[in-house]
Formats: C-alpha cells, structure tokens, sequence
C-alpha cells in the first residue's frame, strides 16, 4: 500500500481538517458524491474519539494489479471504538482491534469499477493536487455540510416523486383489479341462474316423461324452459 497523507488529531480543528481531506481523497479515487460523503462521516466519527486520545488518521491506495482500493486507518489510544450505523453497507472491508494500549480501525473502499489505475506517478500528481485547507476550515466545513444538505434534500424529493408515481399505478391498478372482480362475480351469478334453471330443467322433464300427458302441452312447456335457459346463458355470455 501506499501511503498518501497522515493527519494527528488533538482537537476539533483536526478532526474537520481529516473529514475534508476524506471527502477530497475519495473524490480523486473516483467515488460519486454519495460516497464521498459516506467516507468522511465514517472518518469523523472515528476522528472524534481518537482526537481525545492522541489519535492519528492515515489515508493508504493498495497498488496491486487489478481494482484499487482506498485505505483508511485511524489509531488512538482508546479503549473503546465507536460503533458507525450501516458503514458495513458501502464499505468492503472493515476491521477493528484494540487492547489495553491501542485501538486502532482499517476500512477499505473499493474504487469504482472502470476508473483509471493509478500508478505511483498519478497518485503523486493526485495528492499534489489536493486543494489547500481554507483558514477558518469549520466555516468551510459547514458550507461543505450545506451542499451535501442541499444534494441529499433533492435526492429525497426525487425518490418521493417517483413514489408518488408508484402510488398512483398501484391505485389504478387496484381500481382495474376490483372492476374485474365484480365482473367476475356477476359472471359467476349468471351461470349459477342458468346451472340452477338446468337442473329444474331436467327434473322437470323427468317429471313429464313418468306422468301421462298430452303431447302438445308437454313441447310447449319443454319449449319455454329452453328458452328461458337460453336467455340466461346467453345473458352470462354477454
């Protein structure tokens, strides 16, 4: 690995100084504004603990063949680590280890997939290019914090526009799901009508047919509960 900037941290200043410098390493590593962001909130929080403790924070790139990887260690003389919610989802790696002298955490990024391998050269001309920390860097800081405010407020209200859109597909669909329905059980109505006028149907004529009867009177009866059954099937149909 190679190293790419160390920073001490004994008070509040160090602390924002490490969560910039997070945010500018992370940008020339290729990673989107999101993550950036992500890298130098996890940075902070662990620099906060160790600023109290004669922390350091160092920034590392491994240089194996292959996808790079930004690597961030920060050690203090902390008995406790601090714990970082949902930093597993977005980071690759992360280790912890501590004993009665030192605790010391590495967390390694993977650069994004597609971005350009950087040789020592490029990495040099990289780090030489970091923008210098502006005097009053908690000012900076805030504005920086604004922005990233600013871009986290329009990204929510995209996803509640697409939301809103989902919303109203799945109402017109419930809508389209329940017309059915009741079409369906008005099918459902008719054909048990005409099932039930079938049956009363048949028992009819096996009723005729064992009884005596004149003939004419017996197709004319027979003839009206054809067609009484016709027009209901044919109703259902429809």
């Amino acid at each position: 690995m190679t190293p790419i900037l160390s920073i001490t941290l004994s008070s509040e200043l160090d602390v924002i100084a490490s969560r910039q410098r997070a945010r500018q390493i992370s940008a020339f590593c290729g990673f989107n504004r999101q993550d950036q962001t992500r890298v130098a909130t996890v940075v902070s929080e662990l620099a906060r603990n160790a600023s109290a403790h004669d922390g350091i924070v160092q920034f590392l790139v491994t240089m194996e063949p292959g996808q790079q990887s930004l690597v961030i260690l920060v050690e203090s003389s902390s008995t406790t680590i601090p714990e970082i919610e949902g930093a597993g989802l977005f980071i690759e790696q992360y280790e912890e280890f501590a004993d009665c002298k030192r605790t010391r955490v590495t967390f390694r990024k993977l650069f994004a997939s597609g971005f350009p391998y950087l040789d020592a050269s490029g990495l040099g001309h990289a780090v030489r290019g970091l923008d210098a920390l502006q005097t009053n860097v908690a000012l900076s800081d805030a504005t920086q914090q604004n922005r990233d405010l600013s871009d986290a407020l329009l990204a929510l209200k995209s996803k509640q526009a697409e939301l809103l859109i989902v919303s109203r597909n799945l109402e017109d669909t419930n809508k389209t799901v329940a017309r059915l329905n009741r079409l369906l059980h008005e099918k459902a109505e008719s054909l048990m009508l005409a099932d039930r006028r079938k049956d009363e149907f048949l028992s009819l004529l096996s009723h005729e047919l064992r009884s005596p009867f004149p003939l004419h009177r017996w197709q004319h009866r027979c003839c009206n509960v054809i067609l009484l059954i016709w027009h209901s099937q044919l109703g259902s149909v429809n």
